[in-house]
């Protein structure tokens, strides 16, 4: 049997399972792929017996090939040996994604910190220009002084509905040799590449930046994806929030415009708006007052 839910994972390719919007039983959706259609919002539907394509928008009918074909870029001969290659005996049950470790952790365990928030680590966050009593207020921020793994660290806590379910830390040295340290998979609910920084406070429309700091600089409904490089798991969250609006905005460098561009090129077969902004210079986290609303204006 097609593996469907392989196929299109390791496209990058979110898909709309039974139960979700849209769906008929025994089907699945996905964004239709085929030139020419008007509305390709999730009309593609895929029957999971018999593999026929039915979009309900522009009309298109026919075998699973056809679609495979328009992905892939190939022949019909190249479609069948893909599907051989996601062949497997058994038939697929077609799960909606879980972002979790493997690990069933009940709740994110934070290292030892102590209440006060460190001067050193308060007059750090006051020379980036941040207010440093309303960062820790606003995203509960912990800091560690100068004993144990996450020393001369802010701690920085990440929440999904509400939920405790990991922590990233950045070190306010700049010696160390990663400026954010993670923390352990074994240590959380959902690991930090499988989930976005200030993920709760996204509606149906958000900023993608890199790192926590730029999140404090661009505010609500700013999201990090925490390093430059996403994940397939990050890319479904955008299914499962329902994001309709996108603007990626990564730091200005050469490499990391390339890789900012490869985000926003597959987001655009899960999200309806997708826009690429390219700094001329500095990063998100350094940006001017004026800069950030001229910014947040765009998408908001």
């Amino acid at each position: 049997m097609f593996n469907l839910q392989s196929y299109f994972e390791d496209r990058q390719i979110a898909l709309h399972v039974e139960g979700e919007k849209n769906v008929t039983k025994g089907w699945v959706n996905i964004q239709c792929p085929f030139l020419g259609c008007s509305d390709p919002s999730w009309h593609l539907g895929i029957n999971l017996d018999s593999l026929f394509i039915s979009c309900y928008i522009c009309g298109i009918k026919g075998s699973v090939e056809r679609v495979i074909q328009e992905i892939d870029k190939c022949s019909f001969n190249k479609a069948q040996k893909i599907i051989e290659e996601y062949n497997d005996e058994e038939k697929i049950k077609i799960r909606k994604p879980l972002f979790r470790s493997e690990r069933e952790v009940e709740q994110c365990i934070l290292p030892d910190v102590d209440k006060t928030f460190h001067k050193k680590h308060y007059r750090y966050l006051k020379d980036r220009n941040f207010n440093p009593d309303y960062l820790i207020w606003k995203y509960n921020l912990m800091s560690v002084y100068n004993i144990g793994r996450y020393k001369f660290r802010i701690i920085i806590p990440y929440y999904y509905n509400g939920k405790l379910i990991c922590f990233n830390t950045r070190d306010i040295t700049d010696k160390a040799k990663l400026r954010y340290q993670f923390c352990d998979t074994e240590n959380s609910v959902i690991e930090v590449k499988h989930t976005f920084y200030n993920i709760d406070t996204v509606k149906d429309k958000c900023i993608i930046v890199e790192g926590p700091t730029d999140v404090w600089r661009m505010g609500d409904s700013c999201i990090a994806v925490s390093g430059k490089q996403f994940t397939k798991e990050q890319l479904l969250m955008f299914r499962e929030k329902e994001i309709k609006k996108v603007l990626v905005l990564y730091d200005a460098d050469d490499n990391e415009e390339k890789i900012s561009e490869n985000f926003a090129n597959n987001l655009t077969g899960i999200v309806p708006w997708v826009e690429l902004i390219e700094l001329d210079s500095n990063d998100p986290g350094e940006l001017s007052k004026e800069e950030v609303k001229e910014i947040r204006r765009i998408i908001f």
